[in-house]
């Protein structure tokens, strides 16, 4: 999960991740939050994990309450990203003027090209980080937003037999094999684009309401005679 803290300084309880880890034969959890510290060795029960949920949940309402904050971070990323660029072109323009000057009495005509490069590069890399990092948080948001809007049909996910038709298998193995599978906890585990051919595939589901036959190897099985 992303970090959508506004105010970085009063949201200390911040949690980005958790794991489940196999320590000493057991399953523990560890939380990880938003400053780096981890917490370990956390208990596996339903009431650790309720309240990882109920904390990462209230963060994503948060967030996506917020998400206008975010795009016009996104914006002035780009600005600051162009900007770099252009005024590191002036500088290159500037310098590139003073190039023709050099004779081959000068020690080394190559420090200036090369100098050249550097501030190009150096005035687009911040401006370039942050328009990723909050690219990133958008998108993100997005996903949260569009799962939330479906949120009654992913949860009823067992009634529709080939809703996940496309999905691939390690995928479909932890929706399968998990209680609550698009809780937030999981929201790293899958893309936008998969719940979009989720939703799709329930959407046919419900246009057609096919009728389907068990063919798993267990009704295939004979049945003994009850005595």
């Amino acid at each position: 999960m992303k970090d959508y803290r506004v105010d970085k300084d009063r949201e200390q309880q911040y949690i980005t991740s958790v794991r489940l880890v196999k320590k000493g034969g057991k399953e523990v959890y560890e939380v990880e939050f938003a400053d780096g510290q981890i917490f370990q060795n956390i208990e596996k029960n339903d009431d650790n994990i309720k309240k990882i949920i109920a904390a990462q949940e209230k963060q994503a309402a948060a967030g996506v309450s917020n998400k206008g904050f975010f795009l016009n971070k996104r914006i002035q990323s780009g600005i600051a990203t162009i900007g770099g660029g252009l005024g590191a072109g002036v500088v290159t323009s500037i310098i590139s003027t003073g190039l023709t000057n050099l004779t081959a009495t000068q020690p080394n005509p190559l420090v200036a090209p090369i100098a050249i490069g550097i501030l190009a590069i150096a005035g687009t890399i911040p401006g370039a980080i942050h328009l990723v990092r909050n690219h990133a948080k958008v998108k993100e948001l997005e996903k949260i937003e569009y799962r939330n809007d479906n949120k009654e049909d992913l949860d009823n996910i067992p009634l529709y037999p080939n809703a996940l038709a496309g999905i691939d298998s390690d995928k479909r193995k932890m929706i399968k094999g998990s209680k609550n599978p698009f809780c937030i906890t999981n929201i790293d585990r899958y893309t936008i684009d998969d719940l979009e051919e989720i939703i799709s595939n329930i959407s046919r589901e419900k246009a057609y309401k096919f009728k389907y036959e068990d063919t798993s190897e267990d009704s295939k099985a004979p049945q003994k005679n009850k005595k």
